[in-house]
């Protein structure tokens, strides 16, 4: 990457999508003047401006969707860093590691490992659990380029591989530098229940970074009995294969389940909804958008071929207009609303059950 788009990017890269509003005009101009007011001086506006335009809107979408966010300090080529008491490339270690344990590690290679952030006790197979790193570059690096994280137990799982910092290796640190890495670990589904280490190797080096305990999760492959199969495909990931609903009694609760199967893997998380319609004008009566199992049991965590029960309680109102009534149900993801469609069909979106009547 340009060096000088290297300091005004990654620097911020945390600051980015709450800097920028997608209603800004010239979002890029917005984060010069951010950097100017912390203090970087920028000798040629015009053309850093063009040099790392097409890099900027690069970044906003990696900040949003990468798996490893990295956070730099501003000291690159072309850039001078002005004395500010802000100015986290000249603080200490606690003031550059902000919100990140300091740990006592030997240095090896030119860096140190300042600190890092403790994960969960416990986890299940497939959560994803954030880490951040804090790293100090005191002198040239004779290290190799990437680092390993790894659960060790009764088996061993690498859970990454690859630079410290996304896009920014051992070898493009410059002296004084403190680094950031943040990395989103997505534990294996066939993590083995156990208590486990998780280790940062390079190369001969390694580090006890924390000690957590993987619960073991029950999966359900056996078809269970329900009042109304009823088979409808979410996507290419997700089947319906029934569904039972309680009677509609006015101010009280109606109780849906709902019965799916994981075809392939899943690695977001969705939200369910189930809404409950009169027939006639199509208007929603009530309606519950939440995780399945009452926002215990994300998708990402389903195994394929397995079958999830997944219950849900509407309250109805004290008065329930019509005699008629449809059940409308579907998948989206709250970050993105982007909705799973339904038997293929790219126009459908939710699933409409047979009706209903009170």
């Amino acid at each position: 990457m340009n060096e000088p788009c290297k300091a005004v990017l990654f620097d911020w890269a945390y600051t980015l999508v709450d800097l920028v509003d997608e209603n800004d005009r010239d979002p890029l101009k917005k984060v010069f003047e951010f950097l100017q007011s912390k203090g970087l001086r920028l000798p040629d506006f015009e053309k850093s401006y063009q040099t790392c335009h097409d890099i900027f809107y690069k970044m906003i979408a990696v900040s949003r969707e990468a798996g490893l966010e990295a956070r730099f300090p501003t000291a690159a080529e072309g850039f001078e860093i002005l004395s500010t008491p802000d100015t986290v490339a000249a603080g200490t270690p606690s003031e550059a590691c902000a919100g990140i344990p300091i740990h006592d590690v030997p240095a090896w290679g030119g860096v140190t490992l300042l600190g890092w952030s403790s994960l969960p006790d416990a986890a299940r197979p497939g959560e994803r659990h954030w880490l951040k790193l804090c790293w100090h570059k005191q002198q040239a690096i004779t290290v190799d380029e990437d680092i390993v994280l790894r659960l060790i137990g009764s088996e061993t799982y690498e859970v990454y591989a690859g630079p410290p910092a996304e896009d920014y290796g051992f070898s493009a640190w410059l002296p004084g530098e403190f680094i950031q890495g943040r990395y989103a670990l997505r534990l294996p589904k066939d993590t083995a229940p156990g208590n486990y280490v998780l280790q940062l190797a390079q190369g001969a080096h390694s580090v006890e970074l924390d000690r957590l305990h993987i619960q073991p999760v029950p999966h359900q492959f056996n078809l269970p009995e329900m009042a109304h199969p009823f088979q409808a495909d979410f996507g290419d990931s997700i089947r319906l294969l029934g569904y039972d609903a309680g009677d509609l009694h006015q101010g009280q609760s109606l109780t849906v389940t709902l019965y799916w199967q994981l075809l392939k893997d899943v690695e977001q998380d969705y939200v369910v909804f189930v809404h409950l319609l009169d027939q006639v004008n199509e208007q929603i009566i009530t309606q519950i958008d939440e995780g399945p199992q009452n926002n215990s049991y994300p998708t990402s965590l389903w195994v394929q071929g397995e079958i999830v029960i997944d219950t849900h309680r509407l309250s109805l109102p004290d008065a329930l207009p019509g005699e008629t009534f449809i059940l409308r149900v579907g998948f989206y993801r709250q970050e993105t609303g982007d909705y799973l469609t339904v038997d293929d069909n790219d126009a459908t979106h939710a699933l409409d059950l047979p009706p209903i009547k009170k």
